[in-house]
């Protein structure tokens, strides 16, 4: 090796080696986490609210969306909820599931993206968005549509998180 090879290999090594990053505290896992949430019943959603509280997993329902009447009374009758249809009708806040997470499957398909879950239980399936339909948002620009697939996907992540915490304990 010549002379100068030498030197700058030495003085590599001579070099301090860069601080080692910090390792950050993880986040604290909440044991009640609430988000606005979309029941998915075909090609229309319902929006509402998605509730992990203690031990329980719900949506109440606020409002119909884009659902059909027919849709509404189908899932009345899926849920056994008599009068359920006709509360999320009339915009009254209706609990569409309240179920203990310990007779859940809770699966968030890869064709989601990260911004929605499918909940079984008692051989039912609630498929649930984070994210309103596009028609229903009112926004047309690109920057509104790519900044509510960031917000569904930060929630669907969020979620998946705190279930995984919450089921496997």
């Amino acid at each position: 090796m010549e002379h100068r090879q030498l030197t700058e290999r030495l003085q590599k090594l001579q070099r301090p080696a860069a601080k080692p990053a910090m390792p950050r505290a993880p986040k604290p896992i909440p044991q009640r986490l609430r988000t606005r949430a979309w029941l998915l019943r075909g090609i229309s959603s319902i929006p509402g609210e998605l509730l992990l509280s203690g031990e329980r997993l719900s949506f109440t329902a606020e409002g119909y969306g884009s659902a059909w009447s027919f849709q509404l009374r189908r899932l009345e009758r899926e849920s056994a909820e008599v009068g359920l249809a006709k509360r999320i009708e009339q915009g009254t806040p209706a609990r569409v599931f309240d179920l203990p997470l310990g007779e859940v499957q809770i699966v968030f398909p890869w064709y989601y993206f990260s911004g929605g879950l499918k909940v079984r239980s008692g051989g039912r399936e609630y498929r649930i968005s984070f994210g309103a339909q596009a028609s229903s948002r009112g926004s047309v620009n690109a920057i509104g549509e790519l900044r509510e697939v960031w917000r569904m996907r930060a929630n669907g992540k969020r979620w998946r998180v705190v279930l995984a915490d919450s089921i496997l304990r």
